[in-house]
Parts: structure tokens; C-alpha cells; sequence
């Protein structure tokens, strides 16, 4: 049984979650979280206004600071949260005195990181205890975050893995936008943007932001397309007369996914955007648009989590799956659908 400390500068007891209290600065009074309704179900915003940036400390999670500083830059955000889940990582007893000062060096951490936001006032600061997938998901049921920003990896993430288990568990819930930012390539700046559009309503989710980004940092937008190329329905050979068709309806399709992505970057062009498309076929969207990611010089990946194909329900679509399996970039998905709420209460475990 794991021992509570009942302390002046919060509560220790890592047997159960607790509702986060709140660090403002460096003063050790703590406001008790006050919580919204947790059975709402809404859409974050697209262009968010409250965002949510996680770390437990380590420098491997403090990498995903310099993105979180683009992102609230360009969407003028007017919440930002700096969330840290205390976790012990001993199976016994916590000392108390050692919790104590375990939580006045995240708090004085936390002030330090949020002295560095753009912001008028400084970010809040929220110290959490418990089990840390648990105490992100439940914060952000509660208290209506639009974007949280998350590094691939924490102070226990192997690199062996392409992300670490509380990053994983976060983003297999899907409940809002999400702005994930690998171990490597270090992240500099939004500079160049790939934004994968499948020719839907749903995808164009995103140009609100991508004009929000490409004006405040004027980074140069490349809008990328795949065209699906078809294959013969039987597993028989192709005879000529059926490669002729495949290859008229890929060129077809190529010359209207063209007309399109030139129809998008002209209005993006008249709000004084730098704009470039990019075409591709291949057989598989996903593959090549991960490849195309991997191999460009591009700073950031943005799109809707779901296109126009994908099945309802489904948290996110092919491309975004791929894309989050492979974190070969930056990768930014817009969520389009509402969360599900409730997923945890703070006596749930996901650990």
C-alpha cells in the first residue's frame, strides 16, 4: 500500500489519480482544478485556443517545446497550459520530504518553461499526480483543450520504439488535435509545410490553419495530392487493352487532382501565401505521402486526421495512421470529430 502525504504544498498519494491543483509562478499556494462538464462532447477548434504542452521534465520532452512556441505563435492561442503528471517510480512507500521537493522542482521547472511563451501573461502551470496518460486524458476531458503538443519520447521513452508509452496511450484515444513531435530531426521552425489533401470537404478541414501558419511564419506550403493508381480486378496478368485504361483514368485523375490543388493554392496565394502542389501516384496514399515526408526537406506535416473515405467512428484515417506509425516529422492532425467523453475518470487506470 502506497503511503499518502498530506502536504502545505499539495497532496502525494499515488495509489488513486487526484484532481491536478494549480501552480501559478512560484508561489505554493495551490487553486483546486475546476472542472467543465466531462460529458460533453465537442470538436476542437481548428485553429485552437486552448493548448495543452506536456513534459515530465526530461530534455527528451522539453523537445517539443520550440513546435508548441510555432503553434501558439500562429494561432494567436489564448490559453496555454504547461501540464506535468508527478509519477512515482518507486513500488513502495514515497518519502514525503522527497515528494516535496520532487514537486517544487517541477513547479519551478514549469515557471521557467512558461516564462519562454509569447504570451502577455504567463501560461498556467498545472502539477498533476498519478499515473501520467491517465491525468493528460482526464485534464483534458475537463477542461476543453484544442491542441495538446506532445514529444515522441519522456525520461523513460527507448528510442527502440518510434514513440514512448504515455505518448502512445495519448494519442490511441485521439481525443483532440494533436501536434507530435519526434526525437529526431530537431525542430527549428515551421518553414515548410506539407499538407496532404484527398480532394474532400473533410480534409480542407485544415486550410484555416494552414493559412494561420503560413502568414505568421511565412513558411512555404506545398499541397500534395496522390492519386490512387488503379490495379485489374483479377489477379491474372493485364493484357494491353486493360493497362491502357489504368493508365487513361490515372491521367485523367491527375489532370482534375491538378485543377483542384491549383484552385486551393490560388485562394492561399491571395492571402499572400507562398504555395507550391506536389502530385504523386501510387497504389498505396499513405505509403507515398509518408515517403514523401521522409524524404523532403519539409519542418512540419499537416492535415485532417480523417479524409473522405474513412469509415465513421474511426479515430483517424489511413494517412494519419501511417503517418503517426512512422513520426518521420513533426505531424500535426486536426481532429474532426468530437471526443468521446467520458474515457476516464480519475479512479480509471490506463497504465
Amino acid at each position: 500500500m502506497v503511503r499518502c502525504a498530506h502536504l502545505s504544498i499539495g497532496r502525494a498519494c499515488l495509489g488513486r489519480s487526484l484532481v491536478p491543483p494549480v501552480a501559478r509562478g512560484a508561489a505554493t499556494e495551490h487553486v483546486p482544478h475546476v472542472a467543465s462538464n466531462p460529458l460533453r462532447r465537442r470538436v476542437a477548434a481548428v485553429i485552437p485556443e486552448h493548448v495543452l504542452v506536456t513534459t515530465d521534465g526530461s530534455d527528451s520532452a522539453h523537445r517539443a517545446l520550440p513546435a508548441a512556441l510555432a503553434a501558439i505563435r500562429a494561432s494567436r492561442s489564448s490559453r496555454v497550459t504547461l501540464l506535468r503528471v508527478l509519477t512515482s517510480k518507486h513500488a513502495g512507500p514515497v518519502h514525503a520530504l522527497e515528494w516535496a521537493m520532487a514537486r517544487a522542482h517541477a513547479e519551478m521547472d514549469l515557471e521557467r518553461l512558461a516564462k519562454q511563451l509569447p504570451l502577455e501573461e504567463k501560461a498556467t502551470s498545472v502539477v498533476a499526480e498519478g499515473r501520467a496518460a491517465e491525468q493528460i486524458l482526464h485534464f483534458i476531458d475537463t477542461d476543453e483543450v484544442d491542441l495538446i503538443v506532445i514529444a515522441s519520447h519522456g525520461s523513460d521513452g527507448s528510442r527502440s520504439w518510434r514513440m514512448g508509452s504515455t505518448t502512445r496511450k495519448v494519442i490511441s484515444s485521439g481525443p483532440v488535435s494533436l501536434l507530435v513531435v519526434p526525437a529526431e530531426p530537431t525542430f527549428s521552425a515551421f518553414e515548410h509545410v506539407l499538407v496532404p489533401l484527398d480532394c474532400s470537404a473533410r480534409a480542407e478541414h485544415v486550410l484555416p490553419l494552414v493559412s494561420r501558419i503560413g502568414q505568421a511564419h511565412d513558411a512555404e506550403i506545398t499541397l500534395v495530392h496522390v492519386v490512387p493508381r488503379p490495379d485489374s480486378s483479377s489477379h491474372l496478368p493485364s493484357g494491353p487493352r486493360e493497362r491502357a485504361l489504368i493508365d487513361e483514368l490515372t491521367k485523367s485523375n491527375l489532370a482534375r487532382a491538378k485543377s483542384y490543388l491549383e484552385g486551393i493554392g490560388e485562394r492561399l496565394t491571395a492571402r499572400g501565401l507562398r504555395v507550391g502542389i506536389k502530385l504523386l501516384t501510387d497504389a498505396n496514399p499513405a505509403r507515398a505521402i509518408e515517403r514523401l515526408a521522409s524524404t523532403s526537406n519539409s519542418d512540419l506535416v499537416l492535415l485532417c486526421a480523417h479524409g473522405g473515405g474513412c469509415a465513421h467512428g474511426e479515430r483517424y484515417g489511413s494517412v494519419a495512421r501511417r503517418l503517426l506509425d512512422s513520426l518521420v516529422k513533426p505531424l500535426w492532425l486536426v481532429q474532426d470529430l468530437p471526443a468521446e467523453s467520458p474515457r476516464f475518470t480519475p479512479s480509471q487506470s490506463v497504465e
